[in-house]
């Protein structure tokens, strides 16, 4: 039997329990039925939390809500486009802040450092998708641009695009990567030649190509640290 959050206490209540003792004192569930407000005559919105947090087949819990769509959201009864827009906006600010937080640390000097940058940035992705990022001289984060998106050969990327890009930013580097969602991230001749490219026109312009990094399952593979790239 599903209780509604008007039979509970009113301590129990998520929305009063956080007005007298903190969100932090609110299980995941609780929080999300916040932000959810409302449920239906016959599931609450507590009830409703604790299903979205079931809802991927793999992943339960905080981590599967990384994984879920709008309309895997809307099968849930109670949830309709604005619900489902307000728990992806959530969603979205919880992964900026934790992104900003790690940028806001790091250098991107070194292989590891950029390869688990780009697996996390790849980690919930379900198509291909190609990505630059624009560095200072001290090797810190512009700005990140996505380049295309859904395509199968990173060879539809264009070099003229990135480049514009990092003239108006004024970056001195550049790093791509994109992910193969096969899972095996050995690079294919096109992502080679792609490399070859960028890195030629890059050192026309004084812009240095540092590492083009492909994405696997769980794994990457550096095409500088394969060879692939002059070192500089």
């Amino acid at each position: 039997m599903s209780y509604l959050i008007r039979d509970l206490a009113e301590s129990e209540r998520p929305y009063e329990k956080a007005l007298s003792y903190g969100v932090e004192t609110l299980s995941d569930a609780e929080l999300l039925s916040v932000i959810i407000r409302t449920g239906t005559k016959k599931m609450g919105a507590l009830a409703i939390a604790n299903r979205i947090l079931e809802l991927h087949p793999l992943e339960k819990g905080l981590l599967g809500l990384n994984y879920l769509s709008r309309s895997d959201l809307k099968k849930i009864p109670g949830i309709g486009d604005t619900k489902a827009t307000e728990l992806l906006c959530a969603i979205e600010l919880s992964k900026r802040i934790r992104e900003r937080s790690f940028l806001e640390r790091i250098s991107f000097r070194d292989v590891q450092t950029v390869g688990e940058y780009c697996l996390q940035k790849c980690r919930f992705l379900q198509t291909e998708h190609v990505f630059v990022m624009l560095l200072s001289p001290a090797s810190h984060l512009i700005t990140e641009i996505s380049l295309t998106e859904g395509t199968v050969d990173v060879s539809i990327a264009s070099p003229r695009e990135i480049f514009i890009a990092a003239l108006k930013y004024e970056a001195a580097g550049i790093i791509v990567y994109h992910n193969h969602p096969s899972g095996n991230p050995l690079p294919s001749d096109a992502d080679l030649r792609f490399t070859k490219m960028l890195e030629q026109a890059g050192a026309m312009l004084g812009i240095r190509l540092i590492d083009h990094v492909i994405v696997g399952n769980n794994s990457y593979i550096s095409l500088r640290e394969k060879g692939h790239i002059l070192e500089t």
